[in-house]
């Protein structure tokens, strides 16, 4: 074989927190069906447990805007449920990226939501923020495209019917 034509398998998939902590999945997503956007998050334990789920509809925007509202989204919804040690997982490249360099400039496009997440930040919790690849973000996706059924907000306290396959089936992809 040929070392030039060699080619790179990434495996992926859900990894648990560690024992104690928590791991919320964001994702946000366009949806041109109905021309708006969505966001989805799932908050789960370090043995994979669904502790909360949500959905939202997120008015209009960019596919970073959506990402980014997602994002503080979950946080949000991580702080008022009292998770004080969580790992998100974003499978936005760009919004860990703008989230973890601080404070935006002063006019940024998303200036505003990016101050809301920094504040969240700074809450007296420990938190990490990464990117992930799509494929560790399957349920966060899923919930996404739940919002084309759902007006507002959506919290989920039990997982949908749908997502169970999908909870068994990201620990094994």
């Amino acid at each position: 074989m040929d070392p030039g034509n060699l080619q790179l398998i990434q495996r992926c998939w859900w990894n648990p927190p560690p024992q104690d902590y928590f791991k919320l999945n964001v994702d946000g997503s366009c949806l041109p069906s109905l021309g708006r956007l969505g966001a989805g998050g799932v908050l789960r334990d370090s043995i994979g447990n669904w502790i909360w789920g949500f959905s939202c509809s997120c008015g209009q925007g960019s596919s970073l805007l959506v990402e980014l509202c997602a994002l503080k989204l979950g946080l949000f919804i991580a702080w008022d449920k009292g998770c004080r040690k969580l790992l998100v997982d974003s499978d936005s490249l760009e919004a860990p990226h703008i989230i973890n360099r601080g404070t935006p400039s002063v006019g940024t496009q998303f200036g505003d939501v990016i101050l809301e997440i920094v504040e969240l930040l700074h809450h007296s919790w420990d938190i990490k923020v990464f990117h992930v690849l799509r494929e560790a973000n399957v349920i966060a996706d899923f919930l996404v495209k739940l919002e084309e059924s759902v007006v507002g907000l959506l919290v989920l306290e039990h997982p949908p019917l749908e997502s169970v396959e999908l909870s068994v089936t990201d620990s094994f992809i």
